[in-house]
């Protein structure tokens, strides 16, 4: 019922993309940089966060419930393969290295 909805709903907004923000985007980003980009990293989580929220139950309206996280989880292995096609990978490379990456 509706406790399984909840823990469910509860499940993906643990593993949505707001933990990458905080983890994936200070090891990424260049030291000179760092703050600006959190900044805006943070600034459009919230926004995002927002968003989904408020237009959750109108897609469960509009759609269904396995149709509204069929195109979450859609969403999200879309963005999974930008992160594997595009960003590089930081393991066994320090924070001043990063740098040089970037340029």
């Amino acid at each position: 019922g509706m406790e399984t909805f909840q823990a469910v709903k509860f499940f993906f907004r643990l593993i949505q993309f707001s933990t990458k923000t905080f983890f994936f985007l200070p090891e990424l980003l260049p030291l000179r940089v760092r703050a600006s980009g959190m900044r805006i990293a943070v600034s459009l989580n919230r926004i995002v966060s927002f968003t989904s929220e408020v237009a959750f139950l109108p897609l469960i309206s509009a759609l269904s419930v396995g149709a509204t996280y069929a195109s979450l989880c859609l969403f999200m292995l879309l963005y999974a393969i930008f992160i594997y096609v595009y960003l590089p990978e930081t393991k066994g490379i320090q924070l001043e290295r990063m740098q040089e990456i970037f340029k």
